[in-house]
């Protein structure tokens, strides 16, 4: 009888033991800590509508710059050029691009960085033309390139302009419903953002406002490494547990020389982000279990 109930209850011991493992195991996650996503705004979730911009800056106005005999795929290149002599407080160290990979004259870091308003930037422009007038070739391009930097450096313009990305509004949404922890990081100027956010509103609700980084707001501009050093040290990331999904080659190989993993967005669909994302999961469920190794058997004991 003595036998019976021994061997009773070291059977209940044993079920309930199982039991106790097997509701630890359901509980631990596949990863330590979920992964950090952090994206881009402009090229990856936010994108132009070019019908509005040509609107603005004067269907008249570029029909008489093109039978003027300009060449309108140099139009940007001219545009930059013309700013480029313009004096300016933040210096492009970096070689921070536009979504063409073309260098932004340093007056353009400063409206990034939040170093001078939208105001500010556009009377230094509007001086420096009217002391050099030579600068343009011709008239009509004088008026198609100051009718681009007025609507350049008006906010409400600015973001009228903007459209929301399908594919990556849909991405972002499975990456918060999978848990993971999603961030915004963009050169964006502080006014402009302001509009943005209440233009866009359904898509910076998905993230906390904490996890929202501007370089307008923080001064410093992507590829600088020390836009992502901030974030990293602000929520306390871990590099290797971050992906960063930006539209620009230089950005994405500054952040992966601090250790963050990152895709080049360029027109991804949103079952090629999946797939990135799905890819870097596998990752660190591979890290995860070479380097964490939990015993549920002890960890009960214990």
């Amino acid at each position: 009888m003595n036998i019976f109930k021994k061997t009773r209850s070291f059977l209940a011991k044993s079920i309930l033991k199982s039991l106790l493992v097997s509701i630890l195991l359901a509980s631990i996650p596949l990863t330590t800590q979920c992964a950090n996503i952090i994206f881009d705004l402009g090229g990856v979730l936010i994108g132009n509508n070019k019908s509005y911009v040509m609107r603005h800056v004067g269907f008249y106005s570029f029909f008489m710059y093109l039978i003027r005999f300009n060449n309108p795929f140099s139009l940007r290149s001219r545009l930059f050029s013309t700013l480029d002599d313009i004096p300016a407080l933040t210096q492009n160290r970096f070689g921070a691009t536009d979504e063409n990979g073309k260098v932004l004259p340093n007056i353009m870091c400063d409206w990034m960085a939040g170093a001078k308003t939208c105001e500010e930037i556009k009377n230094d422009i509007t001086k420096h033309l009217e002391q050099n007038p030579s600068i343009f070739y011709n008239y009509s391009e004088q008026r198609v390139i100051n009718n681009i930097i007025s609507f350049m450096f008006t906010p409400n313009l600015l973001v009228e302009a903007t459209i929301l990305l399908k594919d990556g509004f849909t991405f972002v949404k499975l990456c918060k419903k999978r848990g993971h922890n999603i961030f915004v990081l963009s050169n964006w100027d502080g006014e402009s953002f302001e509009y943005l956010q209440k233009k866009h509103s359904k898509l910076f609700e998905l993230f906390a406002p904490e996890h929202i980084v501007i370089s307008g707001e923080i001064g410093f501009i992507k590829p600088d490494p020390d836009i992502y050093a901030y974030i990293i040290g602000k929520h306390n990331l871990d590099p290797r547990q971050c992906l960063f999904f930006d539209d620009q080659e230089i950005n994405i190989k500054s952040a992966e020389s601090l250790g963050i993993n990152g895709v080049l967005c360029k027109n991804l669909s949103y079952k090629e982000m999946e797939h990135e994302l799905k890819k870097f999961e596998t990752q660190l469920k591979t890290q995860n279990l070479d380097t964490h190794n939990i015993d549920p058997a002890n960890a009960i004991s214990a």
